[in-house]
């Protein structure tokens, strides 16, 4: 995994959003590979625990912020598209 990302899950409990791995680079095709392959869990549609512990209140809590920063990035997108 990249440094930089690598830095941010340290920071974020070992979580991650979609919408931070796709700025990052990476693709739909890669986080899903993560998933199956290097144990990343789905906690919320679009947020990926990198570890397979259950999650801590602070945990929970920062896996629905980046949920719902998720959906206002989607939509953010979308809109942007609709214009074009």
């Amino acid at each position: 995994m990249d440094v930089h990302l690598r830095a941010l899950a340290a920071g974020q409990y070992d979580i991650l959003a979609a919408w931070q791995l796709m700025a990052a680079g990476a693709t739909r095709r890669m986080i899903d590979h993560r998933v199956e392959t290097h144990g990343w869990r789905v906690v919320h549609r679009g947020v990926h625990a990198l570890t397979n512990a259950p999650l801590t209140q602070p945990e929970s809590g920062l896996s629905r912020r980046l949920r719902r920063d998720q959906v206002q990035y989607t939509v953010r997108n979308l809109n942007g598209n609709w214009r074009s």
